[in-house]
């Protein structure tokens, strides 16, 4: 397809809150990625939320198509309900997806699969993570010493329609 003007969606990184840590890493990854490609995140494409609902995904739809912000390409990384909520207004807005704007997703929620056109997000191992976190639990539970400071867990892109 060739995006080149591709934007994202986070939990609000710069208010007094402090955000998500999933949230932050996958900014670092959105940035990182964009650099390995020798490309430079605008930062006017970087859109925060405080909110992580299909609704706030319809209200950022509205702004970027009533500010004719010049982007192809968005990447919901507060989640797939935002994402289904922006295609669903974009849709009603009269645009196309992926042909105006592609947008991928974060979690694969059950409904990813089911609105059309298919939403292509980003899987992660959800099994994996509930089995490490109950596990760590248990350690501290039993005053056990947790050494494992650090811990990856892949995830998969789901390629569908949206992108």
């Amino acid at each position: 397809m060739g995006l080149s003007k591709i934007g994202i969606i986070v939990e609000n990184l710069t208010d007094e809150d402090i955000p998500g840590l999933s949230q932050v890493e996958r900014m670092i990854g959105f940035k990182k990625s964009f650099e390995e490609h020798g490309l430079t995140v605008n930062e006017d494409l970087v859109f925060e939320l405080k909110h992580f609902r299909m609704e706030t995904g319809r209200n950022f739809a509205r702004k970027i198509v009533n500010e004719n912000i010049d982007i192809d390409g968005i990447f919901c990384a507060a989640g797939d309900k935002v994402a289904l909520g922006l295609i669903d207004e974009l849709k009603k807005l009269g645009k196309r997806i992926p042909e105006d704007y592609a947008v991928v997703g974060f979690d694969d929620i059950d409904i990813a699969e089911l609105v059309s056109p298919p939403l292509t997000t980003i899987r992660q191992d959800l099994h994996g993570l509930g089995e490490t976190a109950y596990n760590l639990a248990v350690q501290a539970i039993e005053k056990e010493e947790i050494t494992q400071r650090h811990i990856e867990f892949d995830t998969t892109l789901i390629v569908r329609g949206t992108a």
